[in-house]
């Protein structure tokens, strides 16, 4: 046996088998990814492996009869039993797996660190897949909460601060990919809470928690934080930093690094520098911003007045006069502006434009700053532009994959395209990053999402909510959808009320006399419409002005003023007619489609309305206003619910539907099959 293994050492055979079966691997990912570039049959890479496993016993039968010498291809057999033939032939395979072996390495980095490091620059095209990516489940043990940091501060005003360390240092761990971090908002409910870590766990399902505090006192600053493993309570890490406030970005830096590395995440080159790059080096200008970030909604997720989001915006614009080279200050003066216009105290030529040139100086200071593209996704919503907001949440989460609402802004994408299996997966990682039970805070996320995925699901938290103290314009507006969709149009009325009374906009004024219109009584939905034209209100500048025209033409023409109603209703039929066939759309929003639809189904030409309406629908994915609240509820369209083509139209949604919820419920139930997503289930 030993002279038959010294005799295929000899004649290289071991050699040339190395050889082969590297260079067999590296040809079998070659396959692979040709598989999947050039779209060849799935079998294409099974076929390549079986002619592989064939040539093997190739390979070894030619190496042990021949033997390439330097007087060409030569019998094994012809050269002497004692003469070795390894300084020949074997130096020649060696080399050979050599560079096979380098080549294997190579391509084993690479997929493990540079494909995971190429985060494309700010003009760059988004991977149509990247949010899907960032929905895979990451490993149950590499998941965190970071609970707000205490104030042991002296002074209860320096909350500010002990909140932006915390914030800081959650950031810093959510753009890691390989990790979940559950949101800012779902951690403010267990602030100074007494619950136990082991409780607060099973609620927010993560497997760790990070405490902490922060103590400052003129120039020094004292943080203390602390690793704790849910399960068991058991503290993994913990350390005491006591420092100049000017290594203020230092601290939170080694902390979200010590937390990974405690909870063995590996960290690509890119993940490594965004962390422990400073926002800025002006310690002022970045106070001024915490003071920001702090009140810009007066409390978390609570609604600013207007003094407070003029406030707000003053110490933005003071902290870049501080540092103008300062990127997430420009993105504050952005949502700042967004804020101030989308609650119409300033007009739309005050505030957008602006907005954009404050994004775009961030971007050119910071390519890859993630606020500035969650900034820009907001503002191109705001214009009915879904495109482009589509684009920038892909960018947000290449940077911050566990953001709950920009991953289900990337469901509504993948909806928008019948990617239901990717649109599922986001909407579900969306939810996993809240609190678990406890949703007013959240509503609108869980309400927006649900009413897409389970019809059932979405009527039994709108039965069951609790409207927490901030933000109820949004809710009010949700549960008014509902109420449409059910045609309760006094609970609509009651709800649109409710908002104006909150803030009392043209538009929200407009949709009372929606309100009135749906419920028939036509004289007050006439008088609302009119004194909105005859007032200031009524300015083409307001946010996303709500096109009532055909809206106020159908009151007149209901209430007996019908020559002044036909020619309203189509002069505005004119005008979207121009609009549409020149390609400036009149409305930010993009309704002109529906808007059509309602006109032509009051001048009885139902068929048009039909193919206006089904324009809408096509277009809905890059911005039309498309919204089956309005398809079910719109007492308009009633004479079009009896058209063919409007019946095909429901069935249709009607089946899509039921597939978007079978697929959601089979996944959630596989979610919840792990003890995840308890809390989402009518059964509470």
């Amino acid at each position: 046996m030993n002279k038959y293994l010294a005799e295929l050492q000899r004649r290289n055979v071991f050699r040339a088998v190395a050889a082969f079966v590297v260079f067999g691997w590296i040809l079998l990912q070659a396959a692979t990814t040709l598989e999947d570039v050039l779209g060849l049959p799935d079998w294409f890479d099974s076929v390549a492996a079986a002619i592989l496993v064939l040539g093997f016993p190739a390979v070894v039968i030619f190496s042990w009869v021949y033997e390439r010498t330097p007087e060409g291809l030569k019998k094994t057999a012809d050269i002497p039993d004692g003469q070795s033939i390894t300084s020949d032939t074997g130096r020649k395979l060696n080399y050979v797996t050599m560079l096979a072996v380098a080549v294997l390495i190579a391509v084993i980095l690479g997929d493990r660190y540079i494909a995971r490091d190429s985060i494309e620059s700010a003009d760059e095209e988004v991977p149509a897949t990247d949010a899907a990516i960032a929905a895979l489940p990451v490993d149950d043990d590499k998941s965190i909460a970071v609970l707000p940091f205490k104030n042991l501060s002296d002074s209860d005003e320096n909350e500010y601060f002990s909140d932006g360390v915390m914030e800081a240092i959650l950031n810093d761990l959510a753009r890691l990919r390989d990790v979940k971090v559950v949101s800012r908002t779902s951690v403010e409910a267990y602030r100074d809470t007494e619950k136990s870590v082991r409780l607060i766990g099973q609620e927010l399902d993560v497997a760790h928690i990070l405490e902490g505090s922060v103590q400052r006192a003129g120039d020094r600053v004292r943080v203390t934080a602390q690793l704790i493993q849910t399960s068991d309570d058991k503290h993994l890490w913990s350390s005491n930093y006591d420092r100049d406030i000017s290594d203020i970005f230092k601290i939170q830096s080694e902390i979200a690094t010590a937390i990974s590395r405690n909870l063995e995440l590996i960290l690509t080159s890119e993940e490594k520098e965004l962390m422990s790059n400073a926002p800025t080096s002006n310690l002022e200008a970045y106070d001024l911003y915490l003071r920001a970030q702090h009140r810009k909604h007066g409390e978390w997720w609570k609604e600013s007045t207007e003094q407070q989001a003029r406030d707000t915006l003053q110490l933005c614009n003071q902290a870049v006069e501080l540092d103008p080279e300062f990127a997430l200050a420009y993105v504050c003066i952005a949502e700042r502006l967004l804020e101030l216009g989308r609650a119409e105290y300033l007009p739309v030529n005050a505030w957008r434009e602006p907005a954009f040139e404050h994004i775009d100086r961030a971007l050119s200071l910071k390519p890859k700053l993630w606020e500035a593209f969650a900034a820009q996704c907001d503002i191109y919503f705001s214009m009915g532009d879904f495109t482009s907001a589509y684009y920038a949440a892909e960018k947000v989460l290449q940077l911050y994959p566990n953001h709950p609402v920009f991953l289900q802004v990337a469901s509504y994408e993948r909806l928008s395209f019948d990617q239901y299996e990717d649109a599922v997966d986001l909407a579900l990682k969306s939810l996993s990053l809240i609190p678990n039970g406890d949703y007013p805070e959240y509503s609108g996320l869980i309400f927006g999402t649900l009413v897409w995925l389970d019809a059932d699901l979405f009527q039994h938290f709108v039965d069951n909510f609790r409207p927490a103290d901030g933000s109820r314009t949004l809710y009010e507006f949700m549960i008014g959808g509902a109420a449409l969709i059910q045609n309760d149009y006094q609970a609509y009325l009651d709800r649109m009320v409710a908002v104006y009374d909150r803030t009392p906009s043209p538009n929200n004024k407009s949709n009372i006399g929606l309100a009135y219109s749906h419920m028939g009584d036509f004289e007050k939905s006439r008088r609302i419409y009119e004194d909105i034209i005859s007032s200031s209100e009524s300015s083409d500048n307001v946010f996303l002005k709500y096109p009532f025209d055909h809206r106020l033409a159908n009151a007149l023409i209901k209430t007996g003023e019908t020559e002044r109603g036909y020619a309203l209703l189509e002069s505005t039929r004119d005008a979207l007619l121009e609009s549409e066939s020149s390609g400036e759309l009149i409305y930010g929003n993009k309704g002109l489609y529906y808007d059509l639809a309602l006109i032509y189904t009051t001048l009885e030409d139902h068929d048009e309305a039909m193919r206006w309406l089904r324009m809408a629908e096509a277009n809905a994915k890059d911005g039309a206003f498309f919204d089956l609240v309005f398809i079910y509820g719109d007492t308009m369209l009633d004479p079009l619910r009896e058209h063919p083509d409007f019946k095909a139209m429901i069935q249709e949604i009607e089946a899509e539907q039921v597939v978007i919820t079978k697929i959601f419920r089979g996944k959630l139930a596989e979610h919840q099959e792990k003890g995840r997503l308890l809390w989402l289930t009518a059964e509470q």
